[in-house]
């Protein structure tokens, strides 16, 4: 997969690994939004992705802190 410099720099920022990205194409949801391309995971994809992982490659998994603003 190639990314621009943006993207690498971004990603970088944000940190998300490069391995991230390939498993949300492989394994998440596609839909269109305004003539872009938009990934996501819903549960589902979520879980067979994790079941197609190896125990290493499912340390790299991170589940996003859910922030509560009050």
């Amino acid at each position: 997969m190639e990314l621009s410099a943006h993207a690498v720099q971004r990603c970088s920022q944000r940190g998300i690994r490069i391995q991230q990205i390939e498993w949300l194409i492989v394994f998440g949801c596609l839909t269109w939004n305004r003539g872009a391309r938009v990934y996501f995971f819903d549960r589902a994809h979520f879980r067979q992705m994790l079941l197609g992982l190896t125990a290493t490659e499912r340390h790299l998994v991170r589940r996003p802190e859910i922030a509560t603003w009050w």
